[in-house]
């Protein structure tokens, strides 16, 4: 008896979708190879064309987390690139402003200037200390960055290490850098049940295995109230300077957190929602975020992501026919700027 094989018209799917799996294939790798280091490569400029938005009262803030090198985890942004943002920021014409200068634009109170953006860190890693701040101090940028105090305190046995109290005294009497509150120790996931789900530590009530219950919410609020109160106070005595900044772990929070955060003491509070900021003066000061560190945030990328945040408003009024091309109401007037490539990488820039 011979086989008889039917055509049930699956061959042409399956054709098509091994293509594209071969193309998919393809891609991924080309583009990852453009971030591997080249052999024998060294640094040499790139020309991304970019179009550099323009917008009026708004501030976006731009998040970062650990500066470091090649084959590291996600939120890890190599020093070259890093710089090389901050180049883009100083030739596209952003104004890199102070914590205070954004607070006061947060309570209605102050004047920001065009294109404002606002730098911040989080977690204090020693990796600011030892990569970012000479950046910041070469370009004279402001910025901010949200520290968890408990692993300062400990800063010898955590591993990335933390920024110590020397190296935080230095950066603050610089003028440069703002050291605000990322908690003291509710930066980590807690088990909510006895099955082992877990939440942010600030938002959850944590569940006791020995004792086969959830704490109440009264023990919650006093584990947070003392936990941010702490945080708040170790900063403001080692420091000698006022904290009014809570950066929520994850982005978490919920109206008891922010309740609690207003009694000790907190005014602004730092999320990780995407957004550009706008003048307050009413209600609790929520403010957006976009993500920029990490090794894929190339030049055109984060320019790109900081126009998408901008739009749509009226405010974004860079958005202009380019006057060599009347005949096309759709285009844009792109600004060719030279940046130098990362050592050892070939396309990061986007060129």
């Amino acid at each position: 008896m011979g086989l008889k094989l039917h055509n049930s018209g699956r061959q042409p799917v399956v054709s098509f979708l091994l293509l594209l799996f071969l193309s998919a294939t393809v891609f991924t790798g080309k583009t990852w190879a453009r971030m591997l280091p080249a052999e024998g490569e060294t640094s040499s400029p790139c020309v991304p064309d970019v179009f550099p938005p323009r917008y009026h009262d708004r501030v976006i803030v731009l998040m970062y987390h650990q500066i470091g090198f090649r084959n590291q985890r996600r939120g890890v942004i190599p020093p070259q690139l890093f710089e090389a943002h901050m180049l883009y920021l100083k030739k596209m014409g952003f104004n890199p402003i102070s914590h205070d200068t954004f607070a006061k634009f947060l309570d209605g109170k102050g004047k920001v200037p065009d294109n404002a953006i606002l730098i911040t860190f989080d977690d204090g890693y020693e990796s600011f200390y030892e990569y970012a701040y000479p950046i910041l101090k070469k370009y004279r940028f402001p910025a901010v960055n949200f520290v968890i105090v408990g692993d300062t305190e400990n800063s010898n046995h955590t591993n990335p290490r933390h920024l110590s109290w020397g190296e935080m005294k230095e950066m603050e009497k610089s003028g440069l850098v703002a050291l605000e509150s990322h908690t003291y120790d509710l930066h980590y996931y807690a088990p909510v049940d006895r099955l082992g789900h877990k939440r942010p530590a600030l938002v959850a009530r944590i569940y006791d295995f020995k004792l086969g219950k959830r704490e109440s919410r009264e023990e919650y609020e006093t584990r947070v109230w003392c936990d941010l109160w702490l945080s708040k106070y170790l900063l403001e005595k080692n420091l000698h300077t006022k904290v009014t900044s809570l950066c929520f772990p994850y982005g978490a929070y919920n109206p008891t957190v922010i309740r609690l955060a207003r009694d000790v003491g907190y005014r602004y509070f730092y999320t990780i929602r995407s957004g550009v900021n706008t003048p307050g003066g009413r209600g609790t000061p929520l403010v957006r975020r976009l993500s920029a560190g990490d090794l894929y945030m190339t030049i055109p990328e984060l320019n790109s992501r900081i126009s998408r945040a901008l739009l749509p408003g009226p405010f974004l009024f860079g958005a202009m026919p380019s006057r060599h091309s009347r005949s096309s109401p759709t285009a844009r007037q792109t600004v060719p700027i030279s940046l130098p490539c990362i050592p050892g990488y070939r396309c990061h820039l986007g060129g």
